[in-house]
């Protein structure tokens, strides 16, 4: 009995040595100092870049690099770049369902390398863009949104920019536009809204203007005026030398006639212009002929740009025909009238007449000494006459007629 007890007390002991190493060897504490210690004896060796000869240096365009220095930074570096990897494999796709959209942050490098259907995230963590990539460019079909949550655009992208068809939205939802696309502009057939809603033209762009033909609307979304546009202006020179019915066609909204021995004017309020009209004697028909049109605005545009000022418009248009004060003739009359009536500044021009209809009068006498300033220019055969209070005054409205 002796004997067996000291065997088991033996046993015990050693089965509880190789426990207690057990518990020891497989504790975090341990498992921890035996990591950090091994990192530290490796980091010591790795760092200690003292040369010895120079067998211990990398000769690169002259400069002398340690080899344990180059050793240190490429293991770091490779390290980070598999850490990075491995942290966004699932970014490639590896591992996920085929329904499952990959997302990615704006800046994400991975994205770079990445082609088909993915959800970008802009800096603020919203979704910005879902849709179709190739190396990481947007390209293909996608719709952008604002941080709203609103689409902003949806339709054809190429290399990050809007391309093809398309429509944009105002902020709150509302259409913007419907049509064709480049270079992130409006190019092309297209439709463009009001924030309301309503339809405001349906025609031509390029570069993101108004350009070519094309119908204008008014704010109830009814045909307003159907012709060319340059830049986002109404080519006014269109209603030159037509009959006053095919001027009708061309504008349907709001009119003025003015009528006197002199001829007609039409007074075309939502466009700012107005036409006047005289018969043609060797037309067929009784119907009037536009001979002048005139532009009820302080700015003239030409092509890109808008212009106010008589020295601006000298840049422009060169030398004047004719400089100097002119006797006011009827057209003149009617708008001096209008304009004096809305609060602009001009000589009295004492319009006088009879209102037979609601928007027609007959006009039957104006001061016919009452005079204004008149620059007058030539352009491409047609002659652009501004209309001024005075030598050095600003003109409020401009004549078009033909060379």
């Amino acid at each position: 009995m002796n004997i067996l007890s000291t065997l088991i007390t033996v046993l015990k002991s050693r089965v509880t040595r190789l426990v207690a190493k057990f518990r020891l060897y497989t504790s975090r504490g341990f498992i921890q100092a035996r990591i950090i210690d091994k990192f530290r004896t490796f980091a010591t060796k790795i760092l200690n870049i003292k040369p010895k000869d120079k067998n211990d240096y990398y000769t690169i365009f002259g400069w002398m690099i340690s080899k344990k220095l180059a050793h240190a930074v490429l293991f770091v570096l490779g390290v980070v770049s598999l850490w990075y990897i491995f942290s966004n494999i699932s970014a490639f796709g590896y591992g996920k369902g085929q329904n499952t959209v990959r997302t990615y942050s704006y800046n994400s490098i991975i994205l770079r390398f990445v082609s088909g259907h993915v959800r970008i995230k802009a800096h603020d963590g919203y979704i910005a863009y879902d849709g179709n990539v190739e190396d990481g460019s947007v390209s293909g079909n996608g719709t952008l949104y604002y941080p709203n949550g609103n689409t902003a655009y949806s339709g054809s992208f190429s290399g990050n920019k809007y391309e093809g068809k398309g429509t944009s939205y105002y902020e709150d939802g509302a259409v913007c536009y419907v049509g064709n696309f480049h270079n992130n502009l409006y190019d092309g057939k297209g439709k463009e809204y009001r924030s309301s809603g309503t339809l405001e033209y349906d025609g031509n762009f390029m570069e993101g203007y108004r350009n070519g033909e094309g119908i204008l609307y008014n704010a109830s979304g009814d045909e307003l005026y159907n012709g060319n546009f340059s830049y986002d202006s109404i080519v006014y020179s269109d209603l030159l030398g037509i009959p006053t019915s095919e001027a009708a066609k061309k504008y349907s909204g709001e009119r003025e006639v003015f009528q006197s021995d002199e001829g007609v004017c039409v007074v075309l309020d939502d466009i700012d212009a107005m036409y006047f009209a005289v018969a043609d004697p060797e037309a067929l028909s009784d119907d009037l002929t536009t001979s002048e049109v005139y532009v009820m605005s302080d700015s003239f545009q030409a092509g890109k740009v808008s212009v106010r000022t008589i020295e601006e418009i000298k840049t422009l248009l060169g030398t004047p025909l004719y400089d100097g004060e002119s006797a006011v003739i009827f057209p003149e009359a009617v708008l001096i009238d209008k304009l004096s009536r809305d609060g602009k500044i001009y000589d009295e021009v004492k319009l006088s007449g009879n209102e037979q209809f609601t928007d027609v009068t007959t006009v039957t006498g104006y001061n016919r000494e009452a005079v204004v300033y008149l620059y007058s220019f030539e352009k491409d055969g047609l002659i652009y006459e501004f209309i001024c209070g005075s030598a050095q005054g600003a003109f409020e409205f401009y004549r078009i007629r033909q060379a």
